[in-house]
């Protein structure tokens, strides 16, 4: 008959009785037992005081085979070894069987082999060689124009004087937002699309979503100040440049920079924080919210919550403000008697307009919903971070007089010789 194998608890001695479906773990004492078994069933040190008592408990993993006093220090815890409590004899194999289970509990969580995620992979777009270059060519205009149309805006604003308004500083900064927040994410899909590897480090995905989330949100937050603009403009037009003077502007245009920048701080240290130690395939052409929760070992709960709240009902709240703006404004055009003086007054908005209803959509769609289609995210992530950046000059020049008379004044002082 093999050796018995015992373990010793705070100098009480529990030993393997039998073998079976369970395993049954006696308190030795000297010479004495109870539940009809013999004494010389159990095997280990004599000379303990008290009753032997036999209970039948789940069958215990190898891994618990290392006595107590000898394990490591992380076991030698007060919730494994209380030893201000004495307990009697008749308690001491139920303390016993306590402290035991809080042992196997700790030792197989440190048994678990677990390997931390130290870069991911951005999957991107399912598709084959030849398509990869034809969407790189693609893309690769899209990007170019977005770069080229907002730089002129830029300049165009910059160099004429009679477009220092506070319309024109809004539209200023968001052609810079436009420019930045293109630059987040394509330039690592074009590079996606030539190369097979596809891999993007641990801190480079972290300061890819701080920054998609920092200049996507502050931009949510520029279109409400533009359209609280419009509606001082033509509803309350005798106090419009009194209220909207350029100190509020700067004002205003900072105080977007920084809530983008503390709503993007929240959402990367949550997303962040969470333990990635299984897949790192992210299923997105850039490191976004939705697909690094998919890949978290952890309670993701918390982040969900914040995604509701913080990203859901803060673009919700940006478009209703900007609806409650515009309904205003609709309902004083309507109180214009003249039908060309109500479609000058229109074409002023209907810029703005159609950039808002570009730009909320896929951010309303993609984060309130409680569960992500991969397919469909992608294709509403590419036309805001790249459709929408590229329209935005397009739409405010030529739907613009001011900035066309502005961009043809530029185009003739280039032009003419120096």
């Amino acid at each position: 008959m093999d050796p018995v194998p015992s373990r010793r608890i705070n100098g009480q001695a529990l030993a393997k009785a039998g073998e079976g479906d369970g395993v049954k773990w006696s308190q030795e004492a000297s010479g004495q037992t109870t539940s009809g078994q013999d004494a010389s069933d159990t095997e280990g040190p004599s000379g303990l005081e008290g009753s032997l008592t036999i209970v039948t408990m789940k069958r215990i993993p190898e891994i618990v085979t290392t006595p107590l006093d000898e394990g490591p220090s992380e076991y030698n815890t007060p919730e494994c070894l209380d030893t201000d409590d004495e307990p009697g004899p008749s308690e001491t194999p139920v303390n016993g069987l306590r402290r035991l289970e809080c042992v196997l509990s700790k030792s197989t969580m440190s048994a678990k082999n677990v390997t931390l995620v130290t870069e991911f992979v951005l999957l991107g777009f399912p598709h084959s060689r030849d398509v990869s270059m034809f969407l790189f060519v693609v893309f690769s205009l899209f990007y170019l124009s977005t770069l080229g149309g907002n730089t002129l805006l830029i300049l165009t604003i910059l160099g004429e004087s009679q477009l220092n308004t506070s319309m024109y500083f809004f539209l200023l900064n968001l052609s810079f937002l436009d420019v930045f927040f293109s630059t987040v994410t394509q330039p690592k899909l074009l590079a996606n699309l030539l190369v097979s590897s596809r891999i993007i480090s641990f801190p480079g995905c972290m300061a890819q979503l701080y920054f998609f989330h920092f200049l996507g949100s502050t931009e949510c937050f520029l279109y409400t100040v533009m359209a609280f603009d419009r509606y001082m403009a033509i509803c309350r037009p005798l106090h419009y440049m009194n209220i909207m003077n350029r100190k509020v502007c700067v004002r205003l245009a900072f105080g977007t920079w920084m809530t983008g920048s503390l709503h993007a701080l929240i959402h990367t240290i949550l997303t962040f924080q969470l333990p990635f130690c299984d897949s790192n395939l992210i299923q997105h052409f850039f490191c976004d919210i939705p697909p690094m929760l998919k890949l978290a070992c952890g309670n993701t709960s918390v982040n969900e919550a914040v995604i509701l709240t913080n990203i859901g009902v803060v673009s919700v709240g940006c478009l209703l403000l900007i609806a409650i703006s515009y309904l205003h404004i609709l309902l004083a055009i309507l109180r214009i008697s003249n039908v060309q003086g109500r479609k000058k007054t229109f074409s002023t908005c209907a810029a703005h307009l159609m950039a808002v209803t570009m730009y909320f959509g896929p951010p309303v769609f993609i984060y309130i919903r409680p569960t992500s289609v991969y397919s469909v995210d992608k294709t509403l992530c590419v036309f805001f971070t790249v459709v929408t950046p590229m329209l935005n000059p397009i739409i405010y020049s030529l739907r613009n007089k001011d900035v066309r008379k502005a961009l043809q004044k530029l185009r003739d002082q280039v032009a003419s010789p120096i």
